[in-house]
């Protein structure tokens, strides 16, 4: 029934789906949009020790996401950063403006989100405001728009890079 769901109907699709193959599948991750941008960035970062918050969704992609992170920077030798995930009761979904605000005062650089951001405009744009670049890697759908002649377009959020695989330039 599961396989079914996802398309697949024969044998042989199913033995390909079951049995996945690092080599066969894996897809070079720097022809994402702004995927060396980013990294650049994130480097950047580091070898300036810039004070940077990793802000991650609650959830089992969000928190993951956060620690694979920690463990780059950990890593890495790097020591300036923090993990911050917003309580789902008091700050709802996404990028929270009054996190923005502490993390400005606190002379945030960068802001790397995990799970969250490609709808968050205005929460971008202020946190740019604050002084703060934003990479936001997301695998959400962007909000859409019906652009001239009926095409739908992406409204993003204009951050330093975004990293989403359903989007592309």
């Amino acid at each position: 029934m599961l396989l079914e769901k996802r398309g697949i109907s024969d044998s042989g699709q199913a033995e390909f789906f079951l049995n996945p193959d690092y080599k066969r599948d894996f897809h070079d991750p720097f022809l994402m949009r702004d995927m060396e941008k980013a990294c650049v960035r994130i480097f950047e970062a580091i070898e300036a020790k810039e004070k940077t918050i990793i802000y991650a969704d609650y959830d089992c992609d969000g928190i993951p996401g956060a620690v694979i992170l920690k463990d780059l920077f950990e890593l890495l030798g790097y020591k300036n950063y923090e993990i911050y995930i917003p309580q789902r009761n008091s700050e709802g979904y996404g990028l929270n403006l009054d996190a923005i605000k502490q993390f400005g005062d606190a002379r945030t650089k960068l802001l790397l989100t995990v799970d969250l951001g490609i709808t968050a405009v205005a929460e971008v744009t202020q946190a740019e405001v604050l002084g703060m670049d934003v990479i936001i890697t997301d695998h959400h759908l962007p909000i859409r728009s019906l652009g001239e002649g009926g095409l739908t377009s992406f409204d993003l959020p204009h951050a330093f890079a975004i990293l989403n695989p359903k989007i592309d330039d």
